[in-house]
């Protein structure tokens, strides 16, 4: 199994104050109950009797075609508006989403995006 997706490297309740204003916009913006710490994941996939868990950490990697959002953001409120179209209301929650996104991925020591393969 492949997982790829951004964990939190410490516990939520240890974030630093802009840290977690991030982590919690992202999270409302985006419907997420919660991003699991990077070490809970590796617990819960050995509890669920996953093997030769293997982590790498993406976040460098990934991080340039996150340096994209602001462009696509104003592109897609700019294409709206040129074509005399009204934003939904969930369309600007999720571009905020977005945001909160990046500026999540600038807290290095906070988030981090990885790929966990195992076997079973």
């Amino acid at each position: 199994m492949v997982i790829a997706d951004a964990f939190l490297k410490k516990q939520a309740s240890t974030l630093q104050h802009t840290s977690k204003l991030a982590y919690k916009s992202l999270c409302d913006h985006w419907s997420l109950e919660k991003l699991e710490t990077i070490e809970n994941m590796v617990n819960k996939l050995t509890e669920q009797g996953f093997k030769d868990i293997k982590i790498e950490n993406t976040s460098f990697k990934v991080a340039p075609s996150v340096l994209h959002v602001p462009f696509a953001i104003t592109g897609f409120i700019l294409k709206k508006l040129f074509a005399s179209k009204t934003l939904k209301r969930e369309s600007l929650h999720n571009l905020k989403g977005s945001f909160y996104a990046l500026l999540s991925g600038l807290h290095f020591k906070s988030f981090g995006y990885y790929i966990i393969s195992c076997t079973k």
